[in-house]
Parts: C-alpha cells; structure tokens; sequence
C-alpha cells in the first residue's frame, strides 16, 4: 500500500527496470538480484527484457510469500525468489548483471560478501548497487543513533570513498559512482504523500495501519539522517574479460 504492487522501498519495479537498462539485457542473459523483496523488481526486469532473473531475500517471509507470487503469475522459473545470508553468501554459477538494493549496509563481513559477489559476474559482466553509505560527521548524533536503533537489524555502512576503493581492489572497472540521496528522498517523500491521499478514502484495518505506523516511523528516522551523515549511492561496475 505504501511503496507499490509487491515492493518494499520507495524504488519501483519501473525504477529498477530503467536501472538495469545500460547492461543490455535480453533472453541470452541473466540477473542475480540480492534484494529481492517481495519479487517485484525482478519480475518487473522479466517482463521487461525477457531475461532470466534469480532473486534472492534476506527475510525469509519475504522471499517465502516473493516466490509464491512469482507461480501466482508463472514466473516461477524465469523469476525464482529464495532465502539467502548474505554474511554466509555463496551462490553458485555466474550471471550477467548481479544487483543490490540497500543491502550491503547490513553485511558485518562486506569484504567476504563482495568478493563472492564479484565470484558470481561473468566476464564483461555488471554489478549495480545502490546502498547506504556515511559521508563526513552526522549533523546530529541524536538523529543518526536515532536512526541504527530504529533499524530492524543492525547496520555497517561505509564510506562513499571506501565502497568504490573496495570495488576497484577487486579488479573491477568503476564507471558510476554517484550520489542518489536527494532523488532518493523524493522518492520516499512522494510515496508517503501517496498513500495519505489513498488513506482519505480508503481506511485499511487495524492490523494494517499499525504495520503502515512502523514503516512510516522508521523512514522518518531514515529521512532525519539522509543528506547529514548518510547518502544513498549508486555504484555501476564491470569485470573486465
């Protein structure tokens, strides 16, 4: 209701469709998506490009109920969803383009986790991020400890500067290194302006609105901190032959 058919963040499946869409992606090719959700960002790229999308999930619930979407609309070998952890990742095989949303923020062993990531991309292939990451001093220490305790697990952002170094020590080809943060917070804010026109005439259940009242308590101590001491990065990546 807040962020979207089968979504759990303020980017779209479109968003991520036309995120994807410099790697070229066609029936040849396949996509490794390390934060899958409920599904809808993979089966958007399915449906998109006609490519072969394995989804991955860190909450169980999630990539329980992500797959069984995914055989609601037949798209169950095309668009796989399954549990993974991510301080445990191994995945087997390689693929063309291995992406990440708002995940490596909450990895402890990130040098573990990218070097299994950068195991995974075949040669010429990409890998997309886009995460979390600290820049200079928070603006108030209430707000950004504020924000880790508000967060359902807990977190390990880097640097802007040492996200990108770690992606060029791994033999990578850095092409994007971007800052997000003021598109990413439209995008939460647009969403949230949203779902209080729907909320006017449409009142959900109880049980609904208290889950409504956790989402929108926690992105507010997101929003508190995004653009003072956290932004929200892009990082494009490609393996050389």
């Amino acid at each position: 209701m807040l962020w979207g058919q089968d979504c759990v963040g303020p980017g779209d499946s479109q968003w991520m469709v036309e995120s994807v869409r410099s790697f070229g992606l066609n029936p040849a090719k396949s996509v490794l998506d390390l934060s899958a959700g409920l599904g809808g960002p993979a089966r958007g790229i399915v449906d998109s490009y006609d490519t072969w999308v394995t989804g991955l999930e860190m909450s169980p619930l999630l990539a329980k109920l992500g797959m069984e979407r995914s055989k609601a609309l037949g798209v169950s070998k095309k668009a796989p969803i399954g549990h993974y952890d991510p301080e445990h990742f191994n995945q087997a095989g390689s693929f063309d383009l291995v992406l990440a949303d708002r995940v490596m923020h909450r990895v402890r062993d990130k040098e573990n986790f990218l070097d299994r990531v950068c195991d995974c991309v075949k040669p010429k292939g990409g890998v997309l991020l886009f995460d979390y990451v600290i820049e200079g001093t928070p603006s108030s220490w209430e707000s950004w400890n504020g924000w880790r305790d508000s967060e359902p697990l807990e977190v390990y952002p880097w640097s802007a500067t040492r996200m990108a170094d770690e992606l060029t020590q791994r033999n990578l080809d850095l092409r994007i290194s971007e800052d997000l943060t003021q598109f990413h917070r439209r995008q939460a804010v647009e969403r949230v302006r949203r779902l209080g026109e729907a909320l006017k005439t449409a009142v959900p259940e109880p049980r609904v609105l208290k889950a409504l009242a956790r989402e929108l308590a926690l992105w507010w101590s997101r929003l508190r901190v995004l653009g003072s001491g956290l932004r929200f990065c892009r990082y494009v990546a490609m393996r050389p032959t």
